[in-house]
Formats: C-alpha cells, sequence, structure tokens
C-alpha cells in the first residue's frame, strides 16, 4: 500500500495538477468573474513550473557550491 511514499504523494499532486489545469483550460474561466481560476491556466502553468524548476536547480547548485566550499575549507585547515 505505501509502495512509494513521498513520491506517490507528489505523483498525485502533478497529475491532480494537470487536470486540473485541463479542465480550466477547457472551461476557459473569465479574469473577472474568477481572477483565481486564470493562474491554472495551461499557458500560465507553463511559466510557473518553469519558475518552480529553475528556482530547485538553483538551490540544488547552491548546495553543491556551499559543499565544495565546506571541503575546502576542512582539508585547508587540516593540511
Amino acid at each position: 500500500a505505501r509502495r512509494f511514499g513521498r513520491l506517490g504523494r507528489v505523483r498525485r499532486v502533478v497529475a491532480s495538477g494537470r487536470l486540473l489545469s485541463a479542465v480550466i483550460g477547457l472551461a476557459g474561466p473569465d479574469p473577472d468573474r474568477h481572477p483565481h481560476l486564470v493562474a491554472f491556466t495551461p499557458t500560465r502553468l507553463r511559466s510557473l513550473w518553469l519558475a518552480v524548476t529553475l528556482t530547485w536547480w538553483t538551490w540544488v547548485a547552491a548546495g553543491a557550491t556551499s559543499a565544495v566550499a565546506l571541503i575546502v575549507v576542512v582539508v585547508g585547515a587540516v593540511s
């Protein structure tokens, strides 16, 4: 039952987001009457996911740089 653990939860969230985007894209929400639904249209979701992915990769690069810097400092202190 809990085979995927947290990864399964993420997959369900992504699948739900795609379904929501598809339904709202077909309906075409009115920006004046439904301003909160406009953010979930497919064109805007693409930009949102691009920003989230770019932010995630930036954090990964910053973490890797920090780890390398820490190793250099430790090796320099030991030598």
